[in-house]
């Protein structure tokens, strides 16, 4: 079997200051990619279809520290993030 590689996603801006978080990877984002924001209790407060834009929209969040995991092609990437 081939072993199969997935690019990191890159978030920006990073920490989020206008309630828009952009991710962008080379893989396309056809509906199939979804992120999900923990707080860093563990406890989901938004999951979204991460659009072909890449762009979500997290202005509903109070700032803080956040954990975004995002699952592309059956793979699950984690990355904590700041907003402002």
């Amino acid at each position: 079997t081939g072993v199969q590689t997935c690019a990191l996603p890159i978030f920006s801006p990073n920490p989020v200051v206008e309630g828009k978080l952009n991710i962008s990877s080379a893989h396309i984002f056809d509906g199939q990619a979804s992120v999900t924001l923990f707080d860093l209790c563990g406890k989901a407060l938004l999951k979204s279809v991460i659009p072909p834009s890449g762009t979500i929209d997290v202005s509903m969040l109070k700032k803080g520290t956040y954990v975004a995991s995002i699952v592309i092609n059956n793979f699950k990437y984690n990355k904590k993030i700041l907003l402002q």
